[in-house]
């Protein structure tokens, strides 16, 4: 990761067996290098509880920030609080192709890891589904309220201009 230097790098060779703490920001240059649709800025603290073995690593990411979003139901630009808890098993040997989401290999001739991208995929995994602000906070004039009106007319359009079939059916009696 060229543009990121060696910011989200642990170099885990020389580290001693037992658990060791490593503290992360990801940024706004964070996610400008990667580029992702979903999320483009944010500050999100990355605390990182890394137990070293001798041919294993277990990794416990906790993640707490805000990040810029655009709301859901109005498209309004707001900012969202975002929380979440992951944990990464590194092992030490030869990849043998057993590796899954939560478990990686990594040769015995590595000496450090990038933690960049599994930061990425950990925050877009704690993302919520729906980006809807006023819902989180309860707080309904974070919304666009011309948005809302207009959204409000066309569903009261709809409802009116809708047919019956669906009352027909519920309507039909099943011996």
């Amino acid at each position: 990761m060229a543009g990121l230097g060696k910011t989200y790098v642990i170099a885990f060779a020389g580290l001693k067996p037992g658990q060791h703490e490593f503290e992360f920001e990801a940024d706004n240059k964070f996610f400008a290098f990667f580029n992702d649709p979903e999320i483009s800025r944010g500050s999100i603290q990355v605390n990182v509880s890394l137990f070293r073995q001798a041919t294993m690593m277990v990794l416990n990411f906790r993640l707490k920030g805000i990040f810029d979003i655009t709301c859901d139901r109005c498209a309004t630009g707001a900012q969202m609080a975002l929380a979440g808890e992951h944990q990464l098993v590194v092992k030490l040997s030869e990849p043998d192709g057993s590796e899954d989401d939560e478990v990686i290999a990594l040769p015995l001739t590595e000496s450090e890891i990038d933690l960049a991208p599994f930061i990425l995929e950990y925050i877009k995994l704690s993302l919520p589904a729906r980006k809807v602000p006023c819902e989180v906070s309860g707080d309904l004039s974070l919304c666009d309220q011309e948005v809302i009106e207009k959204l409000n007319l066309l569903k009261s359009t709809a409802s009116e201009g809708s047919d019956d079939r669906m009352s027909r059916l519920k309507n039909i009696k099943w011996s």
